[in-house]
């Protein structure tokens, strides 16, 4: 996850970059993470509609 999408963009921006990610490893399993760390200007609504699509 981009921590670009967790600090600027919209709470559904951050749902489909999630489903689009999760689409794409339908056959295997995978790690969804952010790229090194959440930056901490995230946005809080972002940052659990990043955890939720993950469970």
């Amino acid at each position: 996850m981009p921590a670009a999408i967790l600090a600027f963009e919209g709470v559904q921006t951050t749902q489909k970059y999630c489903d689009k990610l999760i689409d794409l490893a339908m056959d295997g399993g995978m790690i969804i993470r952010s790229g090194c760390e959440i930056p901490l200007n995230a946005k809080e609504e972002n940052v659990a509609a990043f955890l939720n699509c993950c469970r």
